[in-house]
């Protein structure tokens, strides 16, 4: 940062770096950008490594395209898993109209089409919702997706527990331990493994509530709050950063609390609906409905 700062010749654009990386609110008292050189003894994170963002942004793509494609796939496969079952007849007027007026026709566009085409107005209506569904991610792109970010958790889990036991930086894999249940679980019921599903589930809620709920407040903010103004007391960016945690707080307490109403729902009716916080679902009852406009 400091090497860039002097080797630039444009003065508007040293003062607009500086103002944004102002050393008096990012950090504290006496403690200057170039104090966190790497040394032979001490090695901190340098502006330069994000420059490895990119060439592990393209092996992570295409690591993905070749897990689903050569693994995922087939596992959707052999679990019967079919990308549509139900699609919407070819025709090549009401296509055009979907794709370039509407997707959702009025009365008055249903009653010109069924004049067109000669189809009942049910018909067109039949036309339109499978259609409406072929755009919607399939059962087997759903379970493909889930696969792959549970392998991905479950590798950067067991990778972040030997950098702790090997090396003395902090890495965090919180998020990972809780999240591989997750995609277990939505996997499990895209197979219609619904005591699965059920058990995988649980074991995410436990693992979400304790790491968000009780490591989160009384081991990370309590370092944040207590200990860092103890060691170096407060400055003009430590207000913004325990805000931010302030705010995810309270994020995860309603995100638990949403967790636990659908389990007491599960309880009721003896099986777990969609995740309420996440925007992927089954789409079973979105088949069904199509099927009863057959």
């Amino acid at each position: 940062m400091t090497e860039f700062l002097n080797g630039s010749s444009q003065p508007w654009l040293r003062g607009v770096w500086c103002s944004v990386w102002n050393e008096e609110y990012w950090l504290p008292a006496n403690i200057t950008w170039s104090d966190l050189q790497s040394t032979e003894d001490h090695v901190y994170p340098q502006a330069e490594e994000l420059g490895l963002i990119i060439p592990a942004a393209i092996a992570m793509f295409i690591s993905r395209f070749l897990f689903e494609t050569y693994v995922c796939k087939p596992c959707a496969a052999w679990f019967e898993l079919d990308d549509c079952k139900n699609r919407a007849p070819s025709n090549v007027i009401l296509e055009k109209v979907y794709m370039d007026f509407t997707k959702n026709p009025s009365n008055k566009h249903l009653m010109s089409l069924t004049r067109q085409l000669q189809w009942s107005k049910r018909r067109i209506d039949k036309w339109f919702a499978l259609r409406k569904q072929q755009d919607k991610p399939s059962t087997a792109k759903k379970f493909s997706e889930s696969m792959w970010k549970f392998v991905f958790y479950v590798y950067m889990a067991f990778l972040g527990t030997c950098v702790i036991i090997w090396n003395p930086w902090v890495f965090d894999t919180r998020q990972y331990w809780e999240n591989w249940p997750f995609q277990a679980a939505k996997m499990a019921n895209y197979c219609k493994q619904q005591r699965l599903c059920d058990a995988l589930f649980g074991v995410f809620a436990v693992v979400f509530m304790v790491t968000r709920l009780g490591f989160l407040p009384l081991v990370f903010g309590r370092s944040i709050y207590y200990e860092s103004w103890e060691v170096i007391g407060p400055f003009p960016s430590w207000y913004f950063i325990n805000t931010v945690v302030i705010l995810l707080l309270i994020l995860h307490i309603y995100w638990s609390c949403l967790i636990i109403a659908m389990m007491i729902k599960a309880w009721h009716k003896g099986k777990v609906s969609k995740d309420d916080r996440s925007d992927v679902e089954s789409s079973e009852g979105e088949t069904e409905q199509a099927k009863k406009s057959h």
